[in-house]
């Protein structure tokens, strides 16, 4: 199974050296799929009113919301991909 792109980190931390000439780095959190999928439910929940607003492909109402954010997640990142090629 191929895995899906995650975009990569959505707020990677940044190289730091610390007076003893020690460097640390490397707390990548979220994916940007995580994300984008967490804006795009937070957007869609704001105008979402019922269930017939959704499109029900999971029996558990929050099953398929979840399912529908993590879609315009991935569309995102391939729009981005597209973008990133020109």
């Amino acid at each position: 199974m191929k895995s899906k792109d995650n975009g990569g980190p959505a707020f990677p931390d940044v190289q730091f050296t610390h007076n003893n000439g020690d460097t640390s780095f490397k707390n990548n959190g979220m994916s940007l799929r995580d994300w984008f999928a967490g804006q795009a439910l937070a957007g869609a929940m704001t105008r979402a009113s019922t269930e017939d607003e959704w499109p029900m492909t999971e029996k558990d109402p929050r099953a398929a919301i979840a399912k529908a954010a993590y879609g315009m997640a991935d569309a995102m990142i391939a729009a981005r991909s597209k973008e990133d090629a020109k």
